[in-house]
């Protein structure tokens, strides 16, 4: 079988945000029933939406798969606020993906952790569509054994949780230059002498190639990686009032 893989297809919800998804179905046929799994951990990450279920034996079973970042992280648009957004998001997702053309209409919910509370958020909206569900280690009460446990606030577990969160968010704001990283780096002991008007190019790289491995930019194993798997590095520099990149040469005077 021929699997047709989609990435980032957009997803519109009822305020105007736009999700995107990445769509596997098979290339011929159809329609199919339709499985969703929504998450905020990242699509892109095959350990992440590959750890409870094949994707791609689901697709040779004659199912599409829907892998949808949530709301705010990575690749959707948005701001995250986990929890709350789910149901109408969920239910929007539903009916998205019951009206497209490679659908039969028929929609089922699958995954396990937060991916479990976006079924069980969704359903709660009551989707025509919506007639399977499978959440698994997963809670339906998100105040009780999720966030507290006897009353007590589990702030290890939430801490450690939210920053993967604040990640995505991180991310997200360096993509639109709404946030900057301050960085230091020591560029190694040189001497030069400059003469009047004597002017410095600075670059500004991912890598140090062929002094280095080339940096492929994929946050991969680079031995493991070729040429096809390489990244185009965007590097913005800000200099502005708030962010005042510079370069400092210590001058040492002459004896």
């Amino acid at each position: 079988m021929n699997i047709l893989i989609e990435k980032n297809v957009i997803v519109p919800m009822r305020d105007g945000v736009k999700l995107a998804a990445d769509v596997y179905r098979p290339a011929e046929g159809g329609p199919f029933p339709v499985i969703i799994q929504r998450l905020p951990y990242n699509k892109d990450l095959p350990a992440i939406t590959m750890l409870l279920m094949d994707i791609f034996r689901i697709v040779q079973a004659g199912y599409v798969m829907v892998m949808q970042d949530t709301r705010g992280q990575f690749a959707a648009e948005g701001e995250c606020n986990p929890f709350f957004q789910e149901p109408t998001d969920g239910a929007d997702t539903i009916a998205w993906a019951a009206r497209a053309p490679w659908s039969n209409g028929k929609v089922g919910l699958a995954g396990g952790s937060y991916f479990g509370a976006t079924q069980w958020l969704a359903a709660r909206e009551a989707p025509e569509a919506l007639l399977a569900m499978v959440p698994t280690i997963t809670s339906a009460d998100y105040y009780e054994s999720w966030t507290y446990q006897g009353g007590a606030f589990q702030l290890g577990f939430i801490l450690m949780w939210t920053l993967g969160f604040a990640l995505a968010e991180q991310q997200s704001r360096l993509k639109t230059g709404q946030a900057t990283y301050e960085l230091h780096i020591t560029v190694g002991a040189t001497s030069q002498v400059f003469g009047a008007g004597h002017c410095i190019r600075l670059e500004v790289s991912s890598s140090n190639f062929p002094r280095f491995d080339r940096n492929t930019n994929t946050g991969g194993t680079i031995a493991t990686e070729s040429e096809k798997d390489f990244v185009q590095a965007v590097n913005r520099v800000f200099h502005d009032a708030a962010n005042p990149s510079h370069l400092i040469l210590p001058i040492i005077e002459r004896d």
